[in-house]
């Protein structure tokens, strides 16, 4: 009960939703860019706080933009995107680039400082209960909640069972995208799967960061020497976040 994560708050239909209000959030993490924030901004909820933790990815930015196909984007504009690399749109490219994403995460120093800016404010004393999220819930978050979860000791198989519990979460929704990727691109079923597959929720997609965190020496020296969590960070962390 003390640390959420989810998708983007901005389509609640009250910002009393009873769910959360029972819950109580005091700190919003929120990973998504600024124009994403600008689009669709978080309502109150409550919340004591609101931390921006923007690693720059492109990619999840990109799969957001998707996910906003039914407000009249033809297939046109969401392919003309100077951010991404169009020169082979094949569900084999996009896998390769949901992979370097989550390198990404671990390599370049915007990932760096918008991680270690999550682990600073789960150390707040009166950070929890948080609800952390960018556009889906789905990577950025993903990839953040793991490094929590490491933090506080959870073994390698149950950080990716979590990370694809997503594909199960979203199911229902990721159905009707495929139905509105049909729509949009004719039929043109490489587009289609291509498009999917920003949505999709792979093993390997996750193992691509944890192959980015074996070059640091693997998780536990990462956090420690590229996230800056000493002995007392850590001690705190799971005093804060574990049971008994």
């Amino acid at each position: 009960g003390k640390i959420y994560r989810g998708d983007h708050l901005f389509n609640l239909e009250s910002d009393q939703d009873p769910l959360l209000e029972k819950v109580g959030i005091n700190s919003i993490i929120d990973l998504r860019s600024s124009r994403e924030i600008n689009d669709s901004p978080n309502p109150y909820i409550g919340q004591i706080r609101s931390v921006y933790c923007d690693p720059n990815a492109h990619i999840a930015a990109f799969a957001g933009l998707i996910q906003d196909a039914d407000k009249g984007l033809s297939i046109e504009n969401i392919l003309d995107n100077p951010d991404i690399d169009m020169t082979h749109i094949t569900q084999t490219q996009a896998e390769k680039q949901m992979i370097q994403q989550q390198h990404d995460f671990v390599t370049t120093e915007s990932g760096k400082t918008a991680f270690k800016r999550v682990l600073e404010t789960m150390l707040l004393e009166d950070s929890a209960p948080s609800y952390q999220h960018c556009r889906g819930g789905k990577d950025r978050t993903g990839y953040s909640i793991m490094l929590i979860m490491a933090a506080l000791g959870v073994k390698k198989d149950l950080l990716v069972e979590d990370y694809l519990l997503t594909k199960k979460a979203r199911e229902e929704k990721n159905a009707v995208y495929l139905e509105e990727f049909k729509k949009l691109a004719g039929d043109n079923e490489e587009v289609v799967s291509y498009l999917y597959t920003f949505f999709d929720t792979k093993e390997s997609f996750i193992q691509g960061a944890f192959n980015a965190l074996e070059s640091y020496g693997g998780l536990e020296k990462y956090l420690e020497n590229e996230m800056k969590l000493n002995k007392n960070d850590i001690l705190n962390l799971r005093e804060k976040y574990l049971e008994g």
